[in-house]
């Protein structure tokens, strides 16, 4: 009887993945997809392929995407690896660092951050002079050019990355957005608004300025570096009204689970958990501003990822263009009463036609520490 028992549990343990994956839905494998961010290989290109060597290694692929149980055995390894060793399962894609704290680290991001790997002296000057050719241009049309900077996370939280890369937070060397911000700076017809500083500052203070558990920054992280960014226009503007106090604005503090751009890298849903701070102004001043998706009446391709915001209360206030990323989602609360026109462009390429169509006072490139090498492309 035990001779033939062990046969059969290996004939059964081979089968049912097998098993899984012959009832495995299409929902199921679209959510596999989503969470490992690449589309799997399908049975189709299997079959589709002309040549016996072709179909054997596109019939490969397809088993190692498709194979049942996947999912379950990869969170079962990611849970185990955290668990018995507080390490991530995929150092290329997320680190685990200290009391929870999770770090991107895909195309050595950690390493990048603290200038381990930088760009060479050539690609460094390309890209400065992307941006003056940028600035004067701008100038050239009256219109005043500003760079808004937001750190890392990796640079305001150094001291909670993993052990193993606390060598190079104390051998820091000047990364490559330092070395472009650093070319940048005095340059007439652009003005940095780096906000490193006062987020650094902040630290102390009861709120968290990032999320443990995803990339981006809190709404009280959001409002610090948005007050430095209004303080710094009020400078050389008329008619914007000064920045709100922290009188101004309730924050609230609330605890989840299972959210975050970085727990969907472990691949352990709910074991991580996370507090956000929420902020709402308490005289509110944005309630009659009016905010349109995708306005229709311009022309250019980007206004597909656009919003444009037009505040009555501020007839005779500037009328601000931004270019942005995902960072700005939680400024534009703050932003919009300041000015008359706000259009937000959710985009890296810049595009001219829109500049004309628009016809801004103000153009605001803002750019997280993380992108910010790579989304300065010359796209005019």
């Amino acid at each position: 009887m035990k001779k033939s028992f062990f046969p059969f549990l290996i004939f059964i343990s081979l089968c049912t993945p097998v098993v899984v994956m012959m009832f495995t839905t299409s929902e199921s494998t679209s959510e596999l997809e989503k969470f490992e961010k690449r589309t799997f290989t399908k049975w189709e290109k299997v079959t589709s392929v002309s040549s016996f060597t072709s179909a054997t290694r596109e019939f490969t692929k397809y088993i190692k995407d498709n194979f049942g149980l996947r999912k379950d055995f990869s969170q079962t390894y990611a849970k185990l690896k955290y668990h018995i060793t507080s390490q991530s399962h995929d150092i290329d894609k997320y680190a685990v660092g200290k009391n929870g704290w999770l770090f991107l680290n895909d195309d050595h991001y950690i390493d990048r951050s603290y200038g381990n790997t930088n760009l060479d002296s050539h690609t460094v000057e390309y890209k400065v002079n992307i941006l003056k050719k940028r600035a004067d241009w701008l100038h050239s049309k009256g219109i005043k050019y500003y760079i808004l900077y937001i750190p890392k996370k990796t640079i305001v939280y150094p001291e909670l990355i993993p052990n193993q890369y606390q060598t190079l937070v104390k051998n820091r060397r000047t990364s490559s957005a330092d070395i472009i911000l650093d070319k940048l700076r005095g340059y007439p017809n652009l003005e940095i608004i780096n906000t490193t500083d006062v987020i650094l500052k902040s630290k102390s203070k009861k709120h968290p300025l990032y999320l443990k558990t995803d990339t981006h920054w809190t709404h009280y992280g959001a409002f610090i570096a948005y007050r430095k960014f209004i303080s710094s226009l009020c400078q050389n503007h008329k008619n914007i009204n000064p920045e709100l106090d922290y009188e101004d604005v309730k924050f609230s503090q609330v605890s989840f689970a299972g959210i975050g751009d970085l727990e969907s890298y472990s691949n352990m849903p709910n074991t991580f958990s996370s507090q956000d701070v929420i902020a709402s102004i308490i005289n509110n001043q944005k309630e009659n501003i009016s905010t349109t998706k995708n306005p229709k009446k311009y022309t250019s391709p980007l206004v597909y990822m656009s919003k444009l915001s037009i505040n009555p209360n501020q007839v005779n206030s500037p009328k601000i263009l931004f270019y942005h990323d995902s960072f700005m989602l939680s400024l534009m609360k703050f932003i919009k009463p300041h000015f008359s026109e706000s259009l937000f462009l959710w985009a890296r390429d810049f595009d001219k036609s829109m500049v004309n169509e628009f016809k801004p006072d103000i153009l605001v490139h803002e750019f997280y520490g993380r992108v910010f090498e790579s989304y300065i492309v010359e796209t005019e």
